[in-house]
């Protein structure tokens, strides 16, 4: 009985060392296993932002009353697709429609006044130009008819000379030599009228072509005061079909209308008042805000990031992926814009679109679980509390 109970004794004794044994190995085993990975493997470390949200690369468009106005009527609603130019909204112009109507009718009047001028001082031109041909034909006849006289003049006075010399030869009588006196003397006065006439001529002829130039200048004053007028009621309806035309509130580009502002017939729009937003057509890109801390110098374009959108949790629909594409260098309202590009979509029941918004984690580093705690001991509690605060 008493040697049973000692080799009981002694075999439970050999049983715990070598259980310790085992245990201790295997202590020491992962200890060692855990200090190697303590050491040498690598994590990735995130920059997270709750405050991200899916938009448009193009800009958001507002559509914008340029006058003011009541509203007449409203072709659009929420979620319509619409193309730039189309009329989204009339705001009342009958005023602006009825002086426009007067002052087309007034340019009408004035262009026929211009016609039936154009026509008429060509007319006038045309005869202006008739005259001056028949006054130069009228000179030129009452000069020849002068050389006629003064040839007649000089024959008549030549006859009276030779008669003189044939009567002192006694070859010609006194009757003759009076004879010859008279016909000197009529044609002397026939040449002293004709030169008198071609004064007359001249003077009759530039006092009728004065006259002539006189009505076709009046005619060109009248067409010119005409045209003057015509350009300003012109300007006129110019300015008023403006005026019409900007209270026709038109889409400013292509896309869906977003958002929009309630707008029942009669409400009265200021200049300037957005009356909805046009979200244009393209590829979608997810825009974030990181404190600066956690931005400048760590997340860079190239990184890769991934999308969680809060209407749609991440265990049953996942995440997105994307690639930072941008960074900002200077903070705005104390946070920094980080822009990332979708990658190519994989198959998921999310309806990505403008406007969903999400949390974005960057993988900005990888760094072993030591060079993790070195980091997190050697932080400051100021920047501890500063991170919390803008993770928060």
């Amino acid at each position: 009985m008493t040697a049973t109970f000692l080799r009981t004794t002694r075999s439970l004794r050999s049983t715990g060392r070598l259980e310790s044994r085992l245990f201790l190995t295997a202590a020491i085993a992962l200890m060692l296993g855990w200090g190697i990975w303590f050491g040498v493997s690598r994590l990735a470390v995130y920059e997270i932002s709750d405050s991200a949200r899916v938009e448009v690369i193009h800009a958001v468009v507002p559509v914008q009353s340029d006058a003011a106005g009541l509203v007449v009527q409203r072709h659009f609603k929420l979620g319509d697709d619409v193309r730039k130019g189309d009329v989204l909204v009339e705001l009342d112009a009958e005023s602006d429609r009825r002086a426009l109507t007067e002052a087309r009718t007034r340019a009408d009047g004035l262009q026929r006044q211009l016609d039936g001028l154009a026509r008429q001082l060509e007319s006038e031109e045309n005869s202006l130009r008739r005259a001056q041909a028949a006054s130069e034909v009228a000179i030129t006849e009452a000069r020849e008819r002068h050389e006629l006289a003064r040839i007649n003049a000089s024959f008549a006075r030549e006859e009276v000379v030779r008669l003189e010399k044939l009567r002192k030869l006694g070859s010609a009588s006194e009757l003759e030599i009076l004879r010859a006196n008279a016909a000197s003397e009529a044609a002397t006065q026939a040449e002293q009228i004709a030169a008198v006439t071609i004064q007359r001529v001249q003077r009759e002829q530039e006092e009728r072509l004065e006259k002539q130039r006189a009505l076709c200048e009046s005619l060109r004053k009248d067409r010119a005061r005409l045209t003057a007028e015509r350009a300003e009621t012109q300007a006129a309806i110019e300015r008023l079909e403006l005026a019409v035309e900007r209270r026709r509130i038109r889409a400013p580009g292509h896309g869906r209308i977003g958002e929009v502002v309630e707008l029942p017939p009669g409400r009265f729009v200021q200049p300037g008042d957005v009356i909805a937003r046009i979200i244009p057509p393209g590829a979608l890109r997810v825009v974030a805000y990181f404190p600066p801390a956690s931005a400048l110098g760590r997340i860079a374009p190239g990184q890769p990031a991934r999308v969680r959108l809060h209407g749609f949790p991440w265990g049953q629909y996942g995440s997105l992926r994307a690639t930072v594409t941008g960074v900002a260098e200077e903070p705005r309202d104390g946070n920094v814009r980080v822009e990332c590009r979708l990658d190519e979509p994989r198959a998921t029941p999310i309806p990505v679109r403008h406007g969903l918004p999400g949390a974005v984690e960057i993988e900005v580093e990888h760094l072993s679980p030591a060079e993790l705690v070195l980091r997190i001991v050697g932080r400051t509690p100021a920047r501890v509390a500063a991170d919390e605060s803008g993770n928060g």
